[in-house]
């Protein structure tokens, strides 16, 4: 999300009884005229001290798509295949 733009708030983080850890936060953006709150849960799993896998949950998807293909341009879908 680095470059976009997003402002973070009402960040929390906590430790789930699994290990996992668990942020919350709302991103703030401006599409236009438009003020989108952007709210949604990461959770990070932790193997052997490390960040092994990390998992988005975002409350409005819809919202973040416009947002970020308006800030973003995305490779062609040969590109993004190939890799």
């Amino acid at each position: 999300m680095a470059g976009t733009g997003i402002d973070f708030t009402d960040m929390h983080f906590g430790e789930l009884d699994n290990g996992m850890v668990v942020e919350k936060h709302i991103g703030r953006v401006k599409l236009g005229e438009e003020e989108i709150e952007l709210p949604a849960a990461v959770t990070y799993e932790i193997r052997d001290g490390k960040i092994a896998e990390v998992r988005v949950h975002s409350f409005d998807q819809h919202a973040l798509d416009r947002f970020i293909w308006s800030v973003k341009t995305l490779k062609p879908v040969s590109e993004r295949l190939s890799a």
